[in-house]
């Protein structure tokens, strides 16, 4: 594995010490970890975003429903039918 170093505030280096030894984890994981959600929050934020600009507009959200309303028709292909009926598959 390679590495490199990065700077942080002292606080941020002592509260990452204080969840390695509770969490008995390296440091590298939980800021790894921590980076990962960070990144996940900031796509569904944009993703949030993005679908609260097209509600405010009429003409795109028409245009959306009209997709959305062109794929209902595959909720009903029979896929659940399937031999998965006998078996709980959850």
């Amino acid at each position: 594995m390679s590495a490199a170093r990065i700077r942080v505030e002292y606080k941020t280096y002592a509260t990452l010490v204080e969840l390695s030894q509770s969490q008995r984890r390296p440091v590298s994981e939980i800021v790894g970890e921590a980076v990962a959600r960070y990144d996940a929050d900031l796509f569904w934020k944009a993703a949030d975003d993005a679908y609260t600009r097209m509600s405010a507009d009429p003409e795109d959200r028409a245009e959306f429903d009209a997709e959305v309303a062109a794929w209902d028709c595959t909720l009903n292909d029979g896929v659940a039918n399937f031999p998965y009926e006998e078996r709980d598959i959850r």
